[in-house]
């Protein structure tokens, strides 16, 4: 019998404005990258951490922090590509 995929997490924009916030912070504090520029790999469980102590009733899990991110890098790369052709503006 095959599992049921977890439930997805609809995202208020409080808890992305804290998320952006707090991602800000880490990049900016040098103690969660390393030299190359990535996040260490407890960086999800800080993320979920901090999620929670601030939103305790949304069960935002690591997986959805990370599908978050990675939709954003997704959406950043159109974005940028898109720049790069002629005269779009």
């Amino acid at each position: 019998m095959a599992g049921r995929p977890p439930p997805r997490h609809n995202w208020v924009q409080a808890e992305e404005i804290l998320l952006i916030s707090v991602l800000k912070s880490m990049v900016e504090s040098r103690l969660w990258t390393t030299k190359s520029g990535h996040f260490w790999p407890s960086y999800l469980s800080y993320l979920k951490c901090i999620m929670d102590s601030d939103f305790p009733n949304a069960a935002i899990e690591k997986w959805h922090i990370e599908a978050k991110i990675k939709k954003w890098r997704r959406t950043c790369f159109i974005i940028v590509n898109l720049l790069d052709h002629p005269g779009f503006e």
